[in-house]
């Protein structure tokens, strides 16, 4: 899809369908305004967004959400291509929880499973 465009975003550009989805719950995704985040538009929609927060020596990814008519269209890979180019420059170990939406992407993007756990997600790095 060539009308996809991603774009660093403010947490109050997040809109209410993205905060409000019932998997943002289920799948126990937060939001924070101390987390920088990329948004991904299909012309003024936002469908889309990834997030990292940083510490002093490591990074967490956070708040990967696609919405679900939007995705297998390469939105989440190219929203996480974007975040970790920007991550890989500060030289600090990145730290993820995966879900099994998400598992699969950074697995096959280098990432390694520290440990699982019974909620279907695993704590991962880089």
């Amino acid at each position: 899809m060539n009308n996809i465009m991603i774009k660093k975003i403010d947490y109050n550009d997040i809109s209410d369908e993205i905060k409000l989805h019932p998997e943002i719950k289920k799948n126990l995704i937060t939001f924070s305004e101390q987390t920088t985040y990329f948004g991904a538009y299909i012309f003024d929609r936002l469908v889309g967004c990834c997030g990292y927060k940083e510490f002093s020596k490591t990074i967490w990814l956070k708040s990967s959400f696609v919405l679900p008519e939007y995705r297998l269209i390469g939105i989440y890979s190219r929203l996480s291509k974007e975040r970790m180019s920007l991550v890989i420059l500060k030289n600090k170990k990145i730290y993820a929880f995966a879900t099994k939406n998400s598992i699969h992407y950074h697995l096959k993007s280098g990432a390694k499973i520290i440990k699982s756990y019974k909620a279907l997600s695993h704590k991962i790095t880089y």
